[in-house]
């Protein structure tokens, strides 16, 4: 399936017809709901399985698809290791201070323009303009 839908996209982009282009999208949307079934099938007849008969495999395919961060892994600085949260924050602050430019204090005033300002203006739907009263 995934085979016809390339060759498909492949010729509809080549011919730019709209019926080319629906053909692809109905075989796009075949081949996509035909993988979430076979996703599907696949967990049901032998994930859950397995979770009786070989457990190992079970956990095997959960932990390979786990989404977890486990947080900023172990930092060395200055030949140190930092295991702790707050010292890996602080040594993390000291890094990216230590690379960014400092601000120069006071910040300087800038001058009046010497531009006069702008009258208001309002502009009516058909684009005319108005001008102020």
């Amino acid at each position: 399936m995934k085979r016809k839908r390339d060759k498909s996209y492949k010729k509809a982009k080549q011919t730019g017809r709209n019926s080319d282009w629906e053909k692809f999208r109905q075989l796009r949307r075949q081949a996509s709901k035909a993988a979430a079934k076979s996703y599907s099938d696949y967990l049901n007849n032998h994930i859950g399985e397995s979770l009786k008969t070989n457990p190992k495999q079970f956990w095997s395919f959960i932990k390979a698809n786990k989404r977890e961060s486990i947080g900023i892994p172990t930092l060395q600085t200055h030949g140190q290791i930092i295991t702790n949260d707050g010292d890996k924050a602080n040594t993390l602050n000291n890094q990216f201070s230590s690379v960014f430019t400092q601000e120069i204090y006071p910040i300087p005033h800038l001058a009046p323009s010497t531009y006069c300002d702008i009258p208001f203006l309002e502009i009516e739907l058909d684009g005319a303009i108005e001008k102020p009263r």
